[in-house]
């Protein structure tokens, strides 16, 4: 009996994912834009002396560090969007924090419970870096207790003992440390996947309501690769463009969840050479954690100062669903609640710093930032149960951020690999 056909478009966090458990019925074939991942390995120094020469002028230039980081510039407001491209898509390059973010999955009537408890048993999880932090860290943890904002060490999907601190993560680990998804491809491929780099997919092909296959592009030469089944799992910014081009129509309902850094001079204090947030204190609208901020360092004038005595706090808030990607860029502008958000979260990093001796005239904020854009197909109570969107195809399923039912402004690796699971499940056990 010859298997169905299962294309799956991206190999991040919902398409390898996907891509393995569908293996078991499945005949599939993981399409990725990009290629193989390498991380960056030559240290902070090189870079650092880059940067002296005043090489580094627009935040694009990160892809000369690592070929995988794209960056593109919302407008009106040009903030500065990052993903990534290549096997893995941004899971290289996340901070591999380990943090559930189902609370708004179980009021819509999801419980991922068995799921998030499955990959509790593939991916290791690491508390060791707590052991390893540097005064500086336990500093600012110690101060963020005494002002009651009950910070939380944050695991990692990592092996700790193979961590070196080297504060490189955004770049890849270079000691292969951090978990990611290319560990999930081995297993794929011995059950006969097959993964297709350098190939974008620009649509998908229907025909009464059925999506028979979809449009690559390679090169200069387009394909059609024919499926039974089509997993989307470009990503918050790829799979909306696939979906306009397939002539399915979403709401303008983008979400990027913008992120700025408080920042100060700390002689010898090293937060660069150490794994970035170890420890995050949650608010209701908005986030604050330790965070080294590389693109400020390389692209801010205001990061003037050695990346050793560099202290970086992040304030990520949580974002309105008003916005939309589009194949000419990103249309989004920060609202009034967002940027209030954003001031209030600035004011209380500062807070921080100031308890830690720093004087507030000596303070500076970062670039405006965002790595974990998505929710234009956002699930509801209707399309909960099945976990797909009726504007969709009956064969074509959403595995990334774009159907998250609402901001997080946190990190949601772990609940995407979970949606993941669950909705090849579903794939595996209906007739589609």
């Amino acid at each position: 009996m010859m298997l169905e056909r299962a294309i799956v478009i991206g190999s991040g966090a919902g398409g390898l994912v996907a891509a393995r458990e569908l293996q078991k019925k499945y005949m599939v074939t993981i399409i990725e834009e990009g290629g193989p991942f390498y991380p960056y390995t030559s240290g902070i120094g090189l870079m650092e002396g880059l940067k002296k020469t005043g090489m580094f002028f627009s935040e694009k230039q990160l892809k000369v560090i690592n070929p995988a980081i794209r960056v593109l510039k919302t407008r009106p407001d040009g903030i500065v969007v990052i993903k990534g491209v290549g096997l893995g898509g941004s899971t290289p390059l996340s901070t591999g924090c380990f943090v559930r973010m189902d609370d708004e999955l179980k009021r819509l009537g999801l419980d991922l419970d068995i799921e998030l408890n499955e990959l509790l048993n593939e991916i290791p999880i690491s508390t060791q870096n707590e052991k390893q932090w540097r005064p500086i860290t336990r500093k600012m943890f110690d101060i963020c207790n005494e002002m009651d904002l009950n910070p939380q060490p944050l695991p990692r999907m990592a092996n700790g003992l193979l961590c070196r601190q080297c504060g490189q993560c955004m770049f890849g680990c270079p000691f292969g440390a951090k978990w990611d998804t290319r560990h999930f491809l081995p297993y794929a491929n011995a059950l006969g996947a097959k993964l297709v780099n350098w190939c974008r997919v620009e649509e998908i092909k229907i025909e009464d309501g059925r999506a028979i296959g979809v449009i690559a592009k390679s090169g200069w030469s387009k394909k059609f690769f024919p499926a039974d089944l089509v997993i989307l799992a470009a990503g918050g910014l790829g799979t909306p463009i696939i979906l306009k081009n397939s002539g399915i129509e979403m709401e303008p309902s983008l979400y990027i969840n913008p992120i700025q850094c408080v920042a100060a001079e700390i002689k010898d204090s090293f937060q660069v050479n150490e794994v970035q947030i170890p420890f995050v204190v949650q608010k209701e609208f908005f986030q604050i954690a330790p965070y080294f901020d590389y693109v400020s360092f390389f692209f801010n004038s205001r990061w003037k100062y050695k990346a050793r005595n560099i202290v970086s706090l992040m304030v990520q808030i949580l974002d309105s669903q008003e916005g939309e990607v589009t194949e000419k860029g990103i249309n989004k502008a920060l609202g009034k609640n967002e940027s209030n958000r954003l001031k209030e979260g600035i004011s209380l990093g500062m807070e921080i710093l100031k308890k830690m001796g720093v004087e507030e005239e000596k303070i500076f904020t970062g670039t405006l930032t965002a790595w974990t854009p998505g929710g234009m197909m956002a699930l509801d109570e209707k399309s909960i149960k099945e976990l797909h969107l009726p504007q969709l195809p009956e064969n074509v399923y959403i595995t990334d951020a774009t159907i998250l039912p609402r901001s997080l402004s946190n990190f949601p690796l772990f609940t995407i690999m979970a949606l993941a699971k669950r909705i090849a499940k579903i794939c595996l056990n209906k007739i589609i």
